[in-house]
């Protein structure tokens, strides 16, 4: 399981919403107002005003393989069927894995929905074509990434690359001695767009 929250900008809807509640019609109140608007719109720009929006992701190995294993000194086939019934077995498991966690958050007062696989999609193809203008195209259901991914990566010693824009990565995952629970509340109050990851994995 992985926890990811975005901080970015993005408070241009709730800022024009404040601006239509303007009930006063005196010329000061109005100018108060788009003062206080631009303001705040500036601020946002500039990453000081940070949407925070937090996602899950799960992650659940298979039951069984789909393909079956090739017997000794069988013939290897170049076009296995997929089993129906193993498939279909999968994605109930998933599926049910997935609501429970969405009851899990409900009982601790959180509301939540699930991704379907057009906003997945488009999150994977906006974080990897960051400068891209174009809306994300038609993808080919066997071959993901090359449908996805259209941008060069260049990686350095203190990040990485995707066209104009530079990444650095921050990581407390080799932990001191002396660890305190509040060492990450730091990485939160970033003022730019940033990721902050908690990966979360059990072993057999």
């Amino acid at each position: 399981i992985q926890f990811v929250q975005e901080i970015e900008s993005g408070n241009d809807s709730l800022l024009d919403h404040h601006k239509k509640l303007l009930s006063s019609d005196s010329e000061v109140g109005t100018r108060l107002c788009d003062a206080r608007i631009e303001r705040l719109k500036r601020l946002d720009q500039e990453g000081a005003v940070p949407v925070h929006q937090l996602r899950i992701y799960v992650r659940r190995p298979l039951a069984e393989p789909l393909l079956g294993w090739p017997k000794l000194f069988s013939r290897t086939k170049q076009f296995q069927k997929l089993s129906d019934e193993r498939l279909k077995s999968e994605l109930t498991r998933t599926a049910q894995l997935r609501d429970t966690i969405i009851q899990s958050l409900r009982s601790l007062g959180t509301e939540s929905e699930a991704i379907d696989a057009d906003q997945l999609l488009d999150l994977i193809y906006r974080q990897w074509n960051p400068e891209r203008s174009i809306t994300r195209p038609k993808y080919d259901p066997s071959d993901v990434r090359s449908s996805l991914l259209f941008t060069d990566v260049s990686l350095s010693e203190k990040g990485f690359s995707l066209a104009n824009r530079r990444y650095r990565v921050i990581s407390l995952k080799l932990l001191p001695d002396t660890t305190y629970a509040a060492m990450a509340s730091h990485l939160r109050e970033l003022p730019f767009g940033s990721k902050l990851l908690l990966s979360i994995h059990v072993p057999n």
